[in-house]
C-alpha cells in the first residue's frame, strides 16, 4: 500500500510586498466611525513603548491626518 502526499519537495513562501495609500484604508467612513477608529488608534499607540512608537509614528500621523479630514498627502504604507 502506498500513501502519497502532494506536498513532498515543495517550498512554500508567503512573500507579500506592496504599498497602500492611507486614504485607501478607510473608504466611506461615517464621522462616528472615524471617531471610533481614532480612539482605538490613540489607545493602541499610547500602550506602545517609546521604541515601538518611534517605529510607527509616521504611519499613525498619516492616519490621523486622514481622520481629521486633512490630506494625508502621498501617505503610503509599505509592507513586506
Amino acid at each position: 500500500m502506498t500513501i502519497w502526499f502532494g506536498t513532498f519537495f515543495q517550498q512554500i513562501q508567503a512573500d507579500t510586498k506592496g504599498t497602500i495609500l492611507v486614504s485607501d484604508l478607510f473608504p466611506g467612513l461615517s464621522p462616528d466611525k472615524k471617531e471610533e477608529i481614532r480612539a482605538d488608534l490613540t489607545q493602541w499607540y499610547d500602550n506602545l513603548n517609546p521604541i515601538q512608537q518611534a517605529a510607527v509614528r509616521q504611519v499613525v500621523e498619516h492616519i490621523e491626518d486622514f481622520l481629521d479630514g486633512r490630506n494625508p498627502g502621498d501617505g503610503r504604507i509599505n509592507y513586506f
